[in-house]
């Protein structure tokens, strides 16, 4: 019905090495047509810049956003973590997931997760974003929501 897999990708554009932000990618081969695809589903700072990389490091709660690309591309879990950074980075941005994708919505309504959205390296942060969002999409398989 679905399979996912997470990548570690760089925590910003400019910190190429530093790879430590999770990326997740869902694929869903069956059921509603309007889901089938492959999504890269990620939670990071609005603002990617130098000054937000210190605040972070700092211990600082800084605002932060859900992110959700559609990718075009035939995507394989087979392939290297590279190939999948290099596709998530020329995908399609969803101008309003919440919308779009129902797991994220409950995810929302029941957690930590709501508006608005505050990241922090070392309590609330993409890594432990990844392991809810699996959490909730497996509720929803489970509940046959998707």
């Amino acid at each position: 019905m679905y399979n996912y897999r997470v990548i570690k990708t760089p925590i910003f554009k400019f910190t190429i090495y530093v790879k430590q932000h999770h990326v997740v990618f869902i694929q869903y081969k069956d059921k509603h047509p309007f889901y089938r695809g492959t999504y890269a589903v990620d939670f990071t700072p609005i603002k990617q810049t130098w000054k937000t990389l210190i605040r972070l490091a700092l211990g600082m709660s800084i605002p932060s956003k859900i992110r959700i690309h559609f990718i075009v591309e035939n995507v394989s879990f087979d392939e290297t973590d590279e190939i999948l950074e290099q596709k998530w980075l020329n995908s399609k941005l969803l101008m309003n997931p919440v919308q779009l994708f129902p797991p994220i919505v409950k995810l929302q309504e029941e957690s930590k997760w709501k508006d608005p959205q505050y990241m922090n390296l070392y309590s609330h942060n993409c890594q432990h974003f990844s392991h809810d969002l699996i959490t909730s999409i497996t509720i929803f398989i489970n509940k046959n929501y998707l």
